[in-house]
């Protein structure tokens, strides 16, 4: 299925992709945490929806997955309220439409299932992270050319050659091979480049 996007849909979707990125990761950070330090705390706390509250909770923690989680967290934070500020969005007026929370939520699930066959919390942050950037490179391609092709696996096959070939050097080489243009798809693969550090710090602890 091709999807066709203008750019003021792209301005309010990827912030709607943000936020489901960030829901997912704080409740694995959860997961992680009611299963080690926090875990008095086990029965006391639903999984099913994510608060400010939640987010608070994982400072406590010592885990140091958790904290790594929570500093991805803080970053895409950041990234989406400097998109906002950026493309001067108003996104409370929007996000209530199908073109805010509905599309962003599709986007992201065509690309991310936190659960396939992952045992391991830890081995799941590092799955959970790696989809997540392998969604901002998508996202980008979406950004750039305003249009996507959700059948297609070349983009996928594409970006493990770019981000596993020595001679781009990771997602720092990869972005420069795109080549990007437009303002948003150049804020999302800044993204992509940050949060490759992070991704690099949980496959470390999840080795150990």
């Amino acid at each position: 299925m091709k999807i066709k996007y203008s750019e003021k849909t792209i301005s309010y979707v990827y912030p709607s992709v943000i936020r489901t990125a960030i829901k997912e990761l704080v409740t694995l950070a959860l997961k992680i945490a009611l299963e080690r330090d926090l875990s008095d705390l086990k029965g006391l706390i639903t999984l099913d929806t994510v608060t400010d509250l939640d987010i608070e909770l994982l400072q406590e923690a010592s885990d140091p997955m958790v904290w790594l989680i929570t500093d991805i967290i803080t970053l895409m934070g950041n990234e989406l309220n400097a998109f906002k500020l950026i493309h001067h969005i108003d996104e409370e007026s929007v996000s209530q439409g199908p073109t805010g929370e509905a599309l962003g939520s599709d986007f992201f699930f065509a690309f991310v299932n936190p659960n396939e066959d992952v045992k391991q919390h830890y081995e799941e942050a590092c799955k959970l992270m790696f989809m997540i950037m392998h969604l901002c490179y998508e996202f980008s391609i979406l950004a750039e050319y305003k249009e996507y092709d959700l059948d297609g696996d070349e983009h996928f096959l594409r970006f493990l050659y770019l981000y596993y070939a020595a001679d781009y050097q990771g997602t720092d080489g990869l972005v420069r091979e795109m080549h990007l243009k437009s303002s948003h798809a150049v804020s999302i693969g800044r993204l992509l480049v940050d949060l490759e550090d992070y991704y690099d710090c949980a496959c470390n602890l999840a080795a150990q």
